[in-house]
């Protein structure tokens, strides 16, 4: 057995997933996601696509690129091998459908592209580019197969170069999601278990602003319809790189937003939490350290991932919305928080200072 082969078992050991308690590895790349932990059998994909230059797909036998390398009591740990470099997987639901990204030789001028995959029990499915923009990047997945991020375009185009989209998994639709209005553009970041709430940011300028948003399904409009979240200035640009959460429920939101403006154009910034409740959304201050946002579960406990001068370190909100920073396993110099389950359990990796010996390993963190 090959060591890639043996990182891959002792991780399916060390290593639960995050919506679904089944971890997927894809060419021995470990991507985890956020959310609630289910009793999910996340078996093979029957057919795989294979993409040509024209984004075009055909189905072939899962048999000549899907494989179970090993089975146990607690579920089984299959390779997905469709790319030529890269595959990855990023996201599994309670279902157990999958949603990835893959590489793929572009033969009109030889280089690679990135595609993403949608996979159930029986198909994998290329998610198609939005009509008029050229890149596609895809975030989260809700347990009802519907799946969120952004597309972008080259600037200057009048309309915008970036925004969000929903793709449908039913019926293979993909729907651009407009920004505030009077933005310009946007981006989704993450959807509820449910599929009926997403969040992410909206960006304008006269004067410049980037808001924390959320779209909610307007059965009377027949559209997803967006709104901003409170916050205490409308320019937050640190939402851009610390990203916006929302809990696999649906009830909780979390982000890192300005809370001060300084001189020199400076933005301090906090971590914030917003509970949904009806139509409003309660605004509260979990902490005062700028933060990004990697998970938010069903009791408004948030993960992430905080950056000073010394490091990159893991965190989780406990009781009371106290910020925990992560202790790492011993030896390692910097870590990173990926998921948080129902119960409050933090999924991540810890690492070795820099060399040739060593490397990332998975850790799982409980409170007490």
């Amino acid at each position: 057995m090959g060591i890639f082969m043996r990182i891959c078992l002792y991780l399916l050991g060390r290593f639960p997933r995050g919506r679904s308690n089944w971890t997927l590895l894809a060419v021995c790349i470990v991507c985890l996601t956020s959310g609630s932990v289910t009793e999910s059998n996340c078996s093979a994909a029957e057919s795989i696509a294979v993409h040509d230059s024209s984004d075009k797909a055909r189905k072939v036998p899962a048999a000549d690129v899907v494989k179970t390398v090993w089975r146990g009591k607690s579920g089984t740990l299959d390779v997905y091998d469709n790319s030529p470099s890269l595959s990855n997987i990023l996201a599994v639901n309670s279902r157990g459908h999958v949603l990835g990204m893959h590489e793929q030789l572009d033969s009109r001028i030889a280089v690679l592209n990135q595609q993403f995959f949608f996979a159930d029990s029986t198909t994998v499915r290329t998610i198609p580019k939005l009509k008029g923009f050229t890149n596609l990047y895809c975030e989260s997945l809700s347990d009802n197969g519907r799946v969120v991020g952004y597309a972008s375009r080259a600037p200057g185009n009048p309309d915008g170069t970036l925004t969000g989209f929903i793709w449908e998994s039913s019926s293979g639709k993909i729907e651009r999601l407009r920004p505030i209005a009077g933005d310009l553009v946007c981006h989704a970041t993450d959807i509820s278990g449910d599929g009926n709430r997403i969040v992410g940011y909206s960006t304008g300028n006269e004067p410049p602003k980037i808001r924390p948003c959320i779209w909610e399904w307007d059965e009377a409009a027949s559209k997803w319809a967006v709104k901003p979240l409170p916050v205490l200035h409308d320019h937050n640009p640190y939402v851009v790189t610390g990203s916006v959460k929302i809990s696999p429920n649906g009830k909780y939101i979390a982000a890192c937003c300005t809370e001060k403006l300084l001189p020199n154009n400076v933005f301090d910034n906090a971590l914030f939490k917003w509970k949904i409740d009806g139509d409003d959304a309660k605004r509260t201050t979990v902490s005062e350290m700028a933060a990004r946002v990697d998970a938010v579960n069903d009791r408004g406990q948030i993960a992430g991932t905080i950056t000073d001068a010394t490091g990159r370190f893991p965190y989780v909100t406990e009781t009371g919305d106290k910020l925990t920073k992560i202790e790492l396993l011993d030896g390692d110099v910097q870590g990173q928080a990926h998921a948080i389950d129902s119960s409050g359990r933090v999924y991540g990796m810890s690492d070795d200072p820099p060399g040739p010996s060593g490397g990332p390993e998975a850790f799982l963190y409980e409170e007490g």
